[in-house]
C-alpha cells in the first residue's frame, strides 16, 4: 500500500509544521509579553519606616555600597546611582528619595531604548524587589 519514501516524507512534513508552529507561538507570546509590559511601564516602590530623613539617607548609602553602585549623585534628599549586575546585563539607574518615615525608589534601564525597553526579562523588577528587601532588613 504505502511505500517507505511516502511515509518518510509525511514525517518530515509533520516535523517542519511542528517547528513552524512552535516558532509562531514563541513570537506571539513575546508580543503579548511586550504589550503587558508596555501597559505597565512605571513601578515605583516605597518603604515606610520610623526613621528620620538623615537615617534614611544612611540606609540608602548602605544600599549603594552593598550593590557596588557607580556614579552616585546626591542632591538634598534625592540619591541617584547606576548599577550593573554583570557584563551582559543592562546598566540600571536607581533613583531614591528620602523623607521622614519614607523611602521611595525607582529603577530604570538606561542602556536600552529611550522608552525603557521590555526585553530585560524581569531584571528591573527583580532588582526593585531586592532593594526593597535590603531596605526592610536594614531598617529593622
Amino acid at each position: 500500500f504505502f511505500k517507505f519514501s511516502e511515509i518518510q516524507a509525511t514525517e518530515n512534513n509533520l516535523l517542519s509544521l511542528g517547528f513552524i508552529y512552535t516558532i509562531c507561538l514563541l513570537l506571539i507570546s513575546l508580543g503579548f509579553y511586550g504589550l503587558v509590559i508596555l501597559l505597565n511601564p512605571l513601578k515605583i516602590n516605597y518603604l515606610e519606616n520610623k526613621n528620620p530623613k538623615a537615617e534614611n539617607l544612611k540606609l540608602i548609602e548602605k544600599i549603594y555600597y552593598s550593590l557596588n553602585g557607580k556614579d552616585i549623585e546626591t542632591k538634598d534628599n534625592v540619591v541617584k546611582f547606576t548599577f550593573k549586575k554583570s557584563f551582559w546585563s543592562y546598566k540600571q539607574r536607581i533613583n531614591l528619595l528620602s523623607e521622614d518615615n519614607l523611602i521611595i525608589f525607582y529603577v530604570k534601564n538606561i542602556d536600552s531604548n529611550p522608552k525603557g525597553g521590555f526585553l530585560d526579562f524581569g531584571a528591573r523588577a527583580r532588582l526593585q524587589k531586592k532593594i526593597l528587601n535590603m531596605l526592610e532588613q536594614a531598617s529593622r
